[in-house]
């Protein structure tokens, strides 16, 4: 046999291997369509019940939401990396449902080289869109997925996923946008206090500067600033109303322990705010430089308290009368 004959068999043997294998990848992936139409997770709707953690994964954050089994907050969603401040509970209840009612559309890769196309590459990149949600139920796994990116095609939302453990992805439906972020799991109202609530403000600036404000009457909305500086007077009309409006539905960014993040060296302003029920919320504020040039990040620290002059006075309690009726003894 010639070289040049040698040479021909050689390549054409290289040929067949690469087709073989295409081929190979091509079968299983022919194979996977008649999953399609399934749920992505069979059986998980029956059992959302029963979880009580779950873990989100991306390229900037983890986060454990956990589930309380016990006391006042029992079955509430807490976030564990942010000491168990309440975690979103709508996001919480749509991503569950998303995962559960998930079906499968149609088989797309298995070869990693193409993931990143498809948003499924990992967590190298800091930009990288792919996140991972792990569902368990004590030490269960009851789901395990790698989420990638939106698929723009045909109605409805559907995303491309890929189950830990199986090289093979799919395009799938549901709503499975992942926050992504820890701050963006929070409960991010704080409170909500109207303002027709707020009987008076006082604000303490560090250089010892003192500013009151007490509403004109309790039926109305005005207010005067009682210390007003001699010479001086408010910038705006509005600027009181600003003010007072403070604390309808405040919304907060990120929540930290008071010890663990209180900045050094007295507050700039502390701000208390009073009801015409007695409640006191005083907000002691530090401002410092944020991530972005020439943007300020405020840093609150909130105390709650009672005015017991303005606290309405306990109902008194009702005397029995020392006789019973039938009705009254008898058992329930």
């Amino acid at each position: 046999m010639s070289p040049k004959t040698l040479l021909i068999l050689s390549i054409l043997t290289v040929v067949f291997l690469f087709g073989g294998l295409a081929l190979g990848s091509g079968k299983a992936r022919r194979s996977s369509w008649a999953e399609s139409g399934k749920p992505l997770f069979e059986g998980l709707a029956d059992r959302l019940e029963e979880v009580d953690e779950i873990v989100s994964q991306t390229a900037r954050d983890t986060t454990t939401l956990r589930r309380v089994s016990e006391g006042d907050d029992e079955g509430r969603w807490k976030v564990v990396e942010r000491s168990l401040y309440p975690a979103r509970a709508d996001e919480v209840g749509r991503l569950l449902k998303a995962l559960a009612t998930a079906r499968r559309l149609e088989p797309k890769t298995n070869r990693q080289s193409n993931y990143e196309k498809l948003g499924l590459a990992g967590f190298d990149d800091e930009a990288s869109p792919t996140a991972r949600l792990t569902l368990r139920a004590g030490e269960t796994v009851l789901a395990d997925l790698y989420i990638g990116n939106r698929r723009f095609r045909g109605s409805g939302e559907s995303w491309y996923v890929r189950e830990e453990g199986d090289p093979l992805t799919w395009a799938v439906d549901g709503k499975l946008r992942v926050p992504r972020s820890t701050s963006d799991w929070l409960d991010s109202e704080l409170m909500s206090i109207g303002r027709q609530r707020i009987a008076a403000v006082h604000v303490q600036h560090s250089d010892g500067e003192r500013i009151e404000l007490v509403r004109e009457e309790k039926t109305q909305n005005g207010f005067t600033i009682e210390n007003l500086p001699e010479g001086r007077e408010a910038k705006s009309k509005d600027s009181a109303p600003a003010m007072l409006g403070a604390l309808d539905r405040l919304r907060i960014q990120d929540v930290a322990r008071a010890e663990e993040a209180t900045p050094e060296g007295d507050p700039e302003t502390v701000t208390t705010f009073e009801t015409d029920d007695g409640l006191q919320i005083t907000c002691e504020l530090w401002s410092e430089p944020g991530e972005e040039e020439g943007v300020e990040t405020l840093r609150c620290r909130f105390t709650p308290g009672i005015d017991e002059l303005r606290a309405p006075a306990p109902a008194p309690a009702e005397e029995k009368s020392e006789q019973t009726s039938e009705e009254e003894a008898a058992p329930a």
